[in-house]
């Protein structure tokens, strides 16, 4: 029980920093999206949006899928 409440408020998003949160909450839940289409939902730049990107990929997050991105999934 210890255990759980040390992990209390530990998420998905915790963590990032505002670009980065705004885009992995832009990308969908299932399937993936083009970085033009995160740069409307997430209401960025095109180069905050790579750049969050690249963050989240290498954070382990996100992956890409050829020209698309999508979360990873969870273990």
């Amino acid at each position: 029980r210890a255990a759980a409440a040390g992990q209390a408020g530990a998420g998905l998003l915790d963590g990032l920093s505002e670009e980065a949160s705004a885009v992995i909450d832009a990308l969908p839940a299932r399937g993936a999206a083009r970085v033009e289409t995160l740069t409307r939902a997430a209401g960025l730049s095109e180069q905050e949006v790579v750049s969050a990107l690249g963050l989240l990929e290498l954070s382990g997050r996100v992956q890409r899928d050829g020209p698309r991105w999508r979360r990873r999934p969870v273990p």
